[in-house]
């Protein structure tokens, strides 16, 4: 995920990521080790990294 934060900084995007996760178990981990926020639509599982 580290790369994917670093590619969107060279793109001009700020360290903005999305991602979809696969389970909400992946959601709990997502949150806690990497700081993402739960968004839930249009995927119900969506979550945002804002660096």
């Amino acid at each position: 995920m580290l790369f994917a934060i670093q590619r969107s900084i060279e793109l001009g995007n700020d360290g903005f990521v999305y991602m979809d996760a696969k389970n909400l178990r992946l959601v709990s981990h997502y949150s806690k080790t990497l700081g993402a926020t739960f968004i839930g639509t249009p995927h119900p599982y969506r979550m945002a990294i804002d660096e």
